[in-house]
């Protein structure tokens, strides 16, 4: 059956401008495309449309497509803000607001062309505070706007809002992991090895998606010298690859690699079901005392796709600076995965609750002012999912991705917010890079 447009072209009835105030106001047109221009940062301007009768509990998806300047901070500057309303009006019937992701196309050296999108079920029994009945949506407002640009113009096109099948929630089981490196009295290497292998057994047994490891934990502890640094791959990452295809799960663990030309880093592996090393990242920030005993630092914040989501890595010290994590939250990483020997305890709430995601800590170190155990799975609003501090112990939460985290009035006025989506289209990366020069 052909979807239905519930919306109106731009040249059809419905659509209104909006802007901040008089001299604030961008140049607008409407006709069969849609556009607005800035010539100057203070401009801020919006095409607005609102489709009623819609119905609660129904998924809809909505698209259009841009073209805008090349030069401009696409999330800074552009964009889609979706408002679900109970009925028509404000005041206490707004329910929520949202960004509209954005799909980016392709790019030219003048402009740059994409899409922006939103698929999201129609709320329903909403509890909002002060509110004293349930909130269910009926209208949806849609604002497509320009803003903090100094000079550039956007154009609109094929706008759709339309009825869609229900998104399946992707259900993520992760299990982390922590160790007390002294139990290892023997102080070998193959002792190390058995540890974390009975510890992966342990951990397969739950049937998870990805379990994580704390930093190093092959040699921790162990007096190894240059010998602490492996080529990879190597005994240790087969061992753990066996364990991966035995379990059908995600493993990510670190060691010491002896790299290309000899250099040495501080190295995470994340391994697929399959056994195949799909991704490695090399720890950023060294701490002095590991740049001292010889350590190169990594160069680059990849974000990994696996076959739940996106992840991001971290290791130990990454976590004690925010840009890092934040950076991967801009580049989708859905959960941030952190192999640590300490304990930033108030640094590893702080990263969920900054970026709104998922934070997951394996290590084996504990702050002795911390409350929560050390290896612990965070949520977005920076709440302990499940913790653990017994050697070779383990603990698991279930996380879907696909839930929205919100929180009333975080940025939108009267009505949700969710924390990821308005975190990430409302930082200023332009003002951060603009500030930065010349430092």
């Amino acid at each position: 059956m052909e979807k239905v447009n519930l919306l109106q072209g731009f040249d059809g009835p419905g659509w209104s401008i909006w802007s901040a105030a008089e001299n604030r106001t961008p140049v607008f047109s409407l006709g069969e495309k849609a556009g607005i221009t800035a010539d100057r940062f203070e401009h801020y301007g919006k095409l607005c449309y609102t489709a009623r009768n819609l119905m609660p509990g129904e998924t809809y998806a909505f698209t259009v497509a841009y073209t805008h300047d090349a030069g401009m901070a696409m999330k800074v500057c552009i964009g889609a803000v979706l408002t679900w309303y109970a009925a028509e009006g404000e005041g206490d019937n707004m329910i929520s607001r949202h960004y509209a992701e954005n799909i980016r196309e392709n790019a030219t050296d003048e402009t740059v062309t994409g899409q922006l999108s939103f698929v999201c079920e129609a709320p329903k029994d909403v509890a909002k505070p002060f509110v004293y009945r349930p909130l269910h949506a009926e209208t949806l407002h849609i604002e497509l706007f320009l803003k903090n640009c100094k000079s550039g113009s956007v154009t609109f096109s094929n706008l759709s809002l339309t009825v869609t099948t229900p998104v399946p929630h992707r259900k993520v089981k992760v299990v982390t992991t922590w160790f007390n490196h002294t139990a290892n009295t023997e102080r070998t290497l193959a002792k190390s090895m058995e540890r974390l292998l009975l510890t992966a057994d342990k951990a397969g047994r739950e049937k998870p998606d990805i379990v994580i490891f704390p930093e190093t934990m092959i040699d921790r502890g162990l007096d190894l010298g240059t010998g602490r640094y492996m080529k990879i791959p190597c005994e240790y990452t087969e061992k753990m690859a066996h364990k991966a295809r035995e379990y059908n799960c995600y493993m990510l663990f670190s060691l010491h690699e002896e790299g290309e030309e000899g250099f040495y880093y501080n190295t995470a592996i994340l391994m697929d079901r399959h056994g195949e090393i799909v991704g490695k990242y090399r720890k950023t920030h060294l701490s002095m005392e590991e740049a001292e005993m010889g350590l190169t630092a990594g160069n680059a914040l990849p974000v990994f796709e696996t076959d739940f989501g996106k992840i991001g890595i971290l290791i130990c010290w990454d976590l004690y600076f925010a840009a890092p994590a934040a950076i991967l939250a801009q580049k989708g990483a859905e959960i941030i995965c952190v192999s640590t020997a300490g304990d930033a305890h108030i640094q590893t709430y702080a990263r969920a609750a900054d970026n709104g995601v998922y934070v997951a800590i394996a290590g084996y170190g504990r702050n002795e002012h911390a409350t929560i155990p050390p290896s612990r799975i965070i949520d977005p609003n920076g709440n302990v999912m499940c913790a653990v501090e017994d050697d070779m112990g383990i603990a698991c939460a279930t996380i879907d991705l696909d839930k929205m985290i919100s929180r009333y009035w975080l940025s939108v006025g009267d009505g949700y917010g969710e924390c990821k989506n308005i975190y990430q289209n409302e930082m200023r990366l332009d003002l951060y890079a603009e500030s930065l020069k010349g430092i």
